[in-house]
């Protein structure tokens, strides 16, 4: 069973040109238990960097009452994620061959499963074997979809999937761009 987490985003600066993502986990109501702050166009990052008057615009007051008024929390990680649609959807697109849309959905769905057992769980909900799901997830970090610590559970995407699935959803009209949000981590190049 996955730990229920819910995700806010806040747009700061003078342009809303840096994006706010603050993570509760479990059924926490104080303070977000994470915080990330990226550009908000991973292509285009600000000038003046991130500065400390910057960092006064995150509202954590604002963004505490939202949590305490949710009824429920909902688990967004990456462009919209819908846990009752996820494997169904895998299932349709895996049925198509092993696309580059179908690693980087399966690829945004472990990064967001959590929890014991990630690949039990994706296999349970695609139909397909824990085997296979790691073999997909292989050939995406091959591909540069994903980043993978050997060892350990989860990964982070990487900027070729976060712009792969911007496309794929700008492509099917259903891009809401205040709504985006992809954690992205770079390869340093040594």
């Amino acid at each position: 069973m996955t730990e229920k987490t819910s995700t806010l985003l806040q747009r700061v600066g003078p342009h809303e040109e840096w994006t706010v993502e603050l993570t509760w986990f479990g059924e926490e109501r104080q303070g977000p238990g994470k915080l990330v702050i990226r550009p908000t166009d991973p292509t285009n990052h600000p000038q003046a960097g991130l500065s400390h008057t910057v960092l006064r615009e995150v509202d954590f007051t604002k963004a505490l009452e939202e949590m305490r008024d949710a009824d429920e929390f909902v688990l967004k990680i990456g462009p919209s994620i819908n846990w009752d649609t996820i494997g169904s959807e895998l299932v349709e697109l895996s049925a198509a061959g092993v696309s580059d849309e179908y690693l980087a959905r399966l690829s945004q769905a472990y990064c967001a499963t959590g929890g014991e057992k990630p690949l039990h769980y994706l296999a349970g909900i695609t139909d397909k074997t824990p085997a296979a799901i790691k073999n997909h997830l292989w050939q995406a970090t091959r591909k540069g979809l994903l980043i993978r610590s050997p060892g350990r559970r989860g990964g982070q995407l990487t900027e070729k999937t976060a712009e792969l699935l911007e496309r794929v959803r700008e492509s099917r009209g259903v891009l809401d761009a205040k709504s985006v949000s992809v954690s992205v981590k770079r390869r340093r190049n040594t």
